[in-house]
């Protein structure tokens, strides 16, 4: 039975399309972490990936908000608990995945694993989910949760949430597998969105329960924001074609998913 990776960057969407997959069947993990004001529905993130990407991020020296290019250093304990993870899913006999953006910085490790994995790729907005991060860091803040170093690095370290935008989707896009194996959407998009497990089960015949919209909140990701200023020129630049390869990446899943529809 083949896997589902769920990837995307931070506040791009990919909770929302998770509960999609989880309500129509999908295997996403034994304990997920729970629902919070930026996320209502839930995270949809397994506790168990989380803790192997957290060991992977401290022993190559950074974090989630890693935003330079780094070779991972994998020790033989985390190797270790990836494919004690990977042999348990398999065993279920049923579709598994997992999402968590951190994913992003890790795929060829998970391909070496699983080589037969499918990616679902959602991208949205830098402005969005910039913005998303800088109220969720605010509101953490001002509540007390977590540390004050985390929340105030978005504003101290110059560009942070446009860096890390661009770094996640560099390192994603630079090792994802063949594109038979890929289907990406924009966030933006909400009818591709909405479409997520028909799209997986067409492509893939991942035998999921397709719900259609009544899985996904229209109210989520559905607000206007202001752009978000970045002071580097050639980042902005950078942005900016990351943005074309993107959706055309999307154009390209959209196509391939035509093609299965029509035999």
């Amino acid at each position: 039975m083949s896997a589902l990776f769920i990837a995307g960057f931070h506040r791009s969407g990919t909770s929302a399309v998770a509960r999609s997959f989880h309500l129509g069947g999908l295997f996403l993990g034994d304990e997920l972490l729970g629902s919070e004001p930026s996320n209502p529905y839930g995270h949809f993130e397994d506790k168990a990936v989380i803790d192997i990407h957290q060991e992977l991020l401290e022993v190559n020296r950074t974090d989630w908000k890693s935003h330079r290019a780094f070779d991972p250093i994998v020790p033989d304990a985390s190797w270790d608990a990836m494919r004690s993870l990977v042999e348990a899913r398999t065993a279920l006999g049923r579709p598994w995945g997992f999402k968590d953006p951190r994913v992003c910085l890790f795929l060829p490790l998970w391909l070496h694993l699983v080589p037969d994995a499918r990616i679902f790729l959602v991208f949205r907005t830098p402005a969005e989910t910039i913005r998303s991060l800088h109220m969720r860091h605010s509101r953490q803040l001002i509540e007390g949760k977590g540390r004050p170093e985390t929340h105030l690095e978005f504003w101290q370290i110059p560009n942070l949430g446009a860096r890390m935008w661009l770094h996640y989707h560099e390192t994603l896009l630079r090792t994802l597998p063949d594109e038979d194996r890929v289907h990406a959407v924009h966030f933006g998009d909400r009818v591709a969105v909405s479409r997520a497990v028909t799209a997986v089960n067409q492509r893939w015949d991942m035998g999921l329960t397709e719900r259609g919209d009544d899985a996904l909140d229209p109210e989520l990701g559905a607000q206007d924001v202001d752009p978000i200023r970045v002071t580097d020129p050639q980042l902005v630049d950078d942005i900016e074609a990351m943005w074309s390869r993107l959706h055309r990446l999307a154009e390209r899943s959209a196509e391939r998913l035509a093609t299965a529809g029509s035999q």
